[in-house]
């Protein structure tokens, strides 16, 4: 979306196909951008044939120039789709670098079947980071045919933001009623296995036994929130949790934070925590998000899940009172490091053919 709401439109348009058979979170400002939102159910719930003619549907209903896949491991259906009724680009997307069922044999031999519809139907590789570059294209192509194509961000929103951090804490504490003394620990991201919100509430509750006054705050929606409910009640700190849903204030609550968690299981690349350095605000990281994410101001520290919690604890008191950064210093960072999408624009339009002007 980022990469949509900067782009020249008038140059090119987007539309977009969603598995959710249900109005979106973005589906209003897609319209009012000049977009299209297009439903049909997963390959999971339909099957392959099902799956391939609804796209093919989608597809021929005009004349579309390139095709962009985000849907990882799957990605070569949507390429198939588009090969078949003569897309001349078709772009494959990895965002992660872990699939939770290729330990096992009929999971790796499922893989390498998915792997092989995407090399034979696509023109073109992105990955998001080298990691997941290689978990779904392998070592040969991230070679010479990967295009690793950074993440950028509206930096200036994110910045501007940053420079009013003391004020942003203050309101969100007052709209949540907890004490100007609360540390605010957020964690956004789909609730979900993967971004293991479950070991956020274990360490809440360690944090809070070691004396720090502190309040885990999700954003974001999924089906595993009526779990995390349970799961903070019975760890006894359901009164120190608060889900706030999805948001589109995100510059303003990054700034608000007092440190931004990410103890994923697997993680593609892991752009919350671009978003938080550039809003000034500390992240503590699993070890399973990559180092790419660092942006080299002094703002991520990347911890082993299976670290004793203490240190957790520990970091995450360091890193809450954290001394604030100059928004040139993180300025210079990001422009230089590529996560500014206005410097990044370009880079994603000559994959479709595109000039930016």
């Amino acid at each position: 979306m980022h990469v949509y709401r900067q782009m020249d439109r008038r140059q090119l348009q987007f539309d977009f196909v969603s598995h959710q058979l249900k109005k979106g979170d973005y589906d209003d400002e897609i319209h009012a951008l000049g977009g299209s939102v297009y439903r049909i159910e997963s390959l999971g719930q339909v099957g392959m044939r099902r799956y391939i003619q609804s796209l093919k549907a989608i597809m021929e209903t005009r004349q579309y120039c390139a095709v962009h896949a985000h849907t990882d491991y799957q990605s070569g259906f949507p390429a198939y789709a588009a090969k078949r009724v003569g897309v001349p680009i078709r772009i494959c997307h990895s965002h992660a670098n872990y699939w939770d069922r290729q330990a096992t044999l009929t999971g790796k031999a499922s893989l390498k079947l998915l792997q092989s519809i995407i090399r034979f139907s696509a023109t073109d590789y992105c990955a998001c980071s080298v990691e997941a570059a290689r978990f779904l294209f392998g070592e040969r192509k991230l070679q010479d045919q990967v295009h690793i194509l950074k993440n950028g961000i509206p930096i200036n929103s994110f910045l501007e933001a940053g420079t009013q951090r003391e004020q942003y804490s203050c309101q969100l504490k007052q709209t949540l009623q907890l004490s100007q003394t609360a540390v605010l620990l957020g964690q956004v991201g789909r609730l979900s296995t993967t971004k293991n919100q479950t070991f956020t509430l274990h360490l809440i509750k360690a944090c809070r036994a070691s004396g720090l006054e502190i309040y885990g705050l999700f954003v974001g929606a999924g089906s595993l929130k009526a779990a995390l409910q349970k799961e903070a009640e019975a760890l006894g700190i359901a009164g120190h949790i608060r889900f706030l849903g999805v948001r589109s204030d995100m510059p303003r609550l990054m700034a608000a934070f007092d440190c931004v968690l990410l103890p994923s299981i697997s993680e593609g690349f892991g752009m919350v925590a671009i978003e938080a350095q550039c809003a000034g605000t500390p992240c503590i990281a699993s070890d399973q998000v990559p180092r790419a994410t660092d942006t080299g101001v002094d703002l991520i520290t990347y911890l082993p899940l299976k670290a004793d919690i203490n240190r957790w604890v520990q970091v995450v008191a360091e890193r809450s009172s954290h001394p604030q950064i100059c928004p040139k210093t993180i300025h210079a960072a990001f422009s230089q490091n590529g996560f500014d999408i206005g410097e990044s624009l370009s880079q994603w339009l000559h994959l479709y053919g595109v000039t930016a002007v």
